[in-house]
């Protein structure tokens, strides 16, 4: 599983999937149109709304980034003056008429500083980028190890119905030889029902798992028939190591491209009070008696802003005081994903421990004791109903087992977002193996025990 994450997180450009370009799953038990982890990443990245929405804001920073660029537009101006001159009228007290250009220079870096300042920001999303796509990668492993996790709880309890179902068989026709009492009749009767209501809850569950986790990329599309996945516990290095890699999460890399974009913020602003000259050429006509044109003339001039309300020296100050300000952001977004770490670190730290202890413990003694009351029962020490028991304490702890794999693939997930990467597994094991946890038997493959002979 976690290799599969760990190959998505790789990939720079995923395409949308559909039913008929699944790939079959590897498991040989597993049904052919079942779904993969790989898959149900790759599916929910393409049809993520966050993702859509920041491909739209980057195509906009591209598009500011070459409005940055652009010069200032020229005007066009068209003068008269001495309408109301007297007829015949010459000289100063002639009417006169004058189109002229005028242009803005730009100096003091004025246009390369927003240049940088755009690209700024236009760099700065793909930190965000980054992070959404973690963010998607750990739902989706989330939420497909819980329907790993209830798909198999399915199938222990369809497997516990099956025996519960011999069983209430067996006592039933052993009360028609009068070998049994009708109560133990009823009572396997009350145990077959039990566990057909657990069994019936437990569907009811993984149908919602798999809905659940079909929502991810389309709530309106009908979820898989199954998920082909295996539960194993995951690595669990020293918390200082994971501490260590912070610094290139997105998250700081963030706050890291929020200062280069501040410092260009502080460029633009003091290019910005630098002055904004204007020259302007135009032609001038002169109009004589009758209305008609004594001449022309070219006209030139040069304009200069006035700093006499503002010099920009307040807008520099604020740039200058959000740059400053930079270096306690970067702590205090280190401070909240060591927090974070911390959490997920420690439900998966409990997870593990619980998986290891009913693994190494309750699994094997739960076995060994459905075996020996199997064993007795054959020998005529036990009932039928207490074969059942045995078993059915088998599923529990069976089901315990597989909530604590899921809620470590969950905690997984979780804190690989916040470090920043895959999780290193021990040297000598193969990554995404388990240290002493044994693989789940795979759906429909071996009964849990064997069926007693009757």
């Amino acid at each position: 599983m976690a290799a599969g994450v760990a190959a998505v997180l790789l990939c720079t450009a995923p395409t949308a999937l559909h039913a008929q370009d699944l790939p079959r799953p590897t498991s040989a038990n597993a049904p052919a149109d079942s779904l993969v982890l790989a898959d149900a990443v790759a599916l929910a990245l393409a049809a993520s709304p966050d993702l859509a929405a920041l491909g739209f804001e980057a195509t906009a920073r591209e598009a500011l980034v070459r409005q940055a660029g652009r010069r200032p537009n020229p005007t066009i101006g068209l003068d008269t003056e001495n309408l109301l001159a007297p007829t015949g009228g010459d000289g100063d007290n002639a009417a006169q008429t004058t189109l002229s250009a005028s242009l803005p220079l730009e100096f003091g870096g004025r246009r390369a500083s927003r240049i940088r300042l755009a690209e700024a920001e236009r760099d700065g999303l793909a930190p965000e980028v980054d992070a959404a796509r973690r963010g998607v990668v750990a739902r989706v492993t989330a939420r497909f190890a819980a329907a790993v996790a209830s798909q198999e709880r399915a199938r222990l309890a369809r497997a516990t119905v099956a025996l519960a179902a011999d069983a209430r068989s067996t006592v039933a026709q052993q009360v028609e030889l009068g070998d049994r009492s009708p109560i133990d009749e009823t009572r396997a009767g009350v145990a077959l029902a039990r566990v057909q209501a657990e069994a019936a809850r437990a569907e009811r569950t993984r149908e919602g798992a798999l809905r659940s986790l079909a929502a991810l990329w389309d709530a309106s599309a009908a979820p898989p028939v199954a998920v082909d996945g295996a539960l194993v516990l995951p690595p669990l290095p020293p918390f200082g190591v994971l501490v260590a890699r912070l610094d290139a999460t997105p998250e700081l890399a963030r706050v890291a491209a929020e200062a280069v974009r501040r410092e260009a913020a502080v460029e633009a602003a003091r290019a910005g009070r630098s002055y904004l000259p204007t020259v302007s050429a135009g032609l001038r006509g002169f109009h004589g008696g009758g209305g008609g044109t004594a001449g022309f003339g070219l006209v030139a001039g040069v304009s200069v802003p006035l700093p006499v309300y503002s010099r920009g020296g307040d807008a520099l100050a604020a740039a200058e005081a959000r740059r400053a300000g930079i270096d306690a952001e970067r702590a205090a977004a280190r401070a909240r994903l060591t927090a974070d770490l911390a959490d997920a670190y420690g439900r998966l730290a409990a997870a593990r421990d619980a998986a290891a202890v009913l693994a190494d413990t309750a699994v094997p003694g739960a076995e060994a004791a459905a075996a020996a009351v199997t064993e007795g029962y054959g020998l005529g020490a036990f009932t039928v109903l207490d074969v059942l028991d045995a078993q059915r304490a088998v599923a529990d702890v069976r089901g315990l087992l597989l909530d604590a794999l899921a809620e470590a693939a969950a905690a997984q997930a979780d804190v690989e977002r916040v470090a920043g990467g895959a999780l290193i597994a021990p040297p000598g094991t193969a990554p995404g193996t388990s240290d002493g946890v044994p693989r789940l038997p795979t759906p429909d493959s071996t009964p849990l025990v064997p069926t007693p002979d009757r």
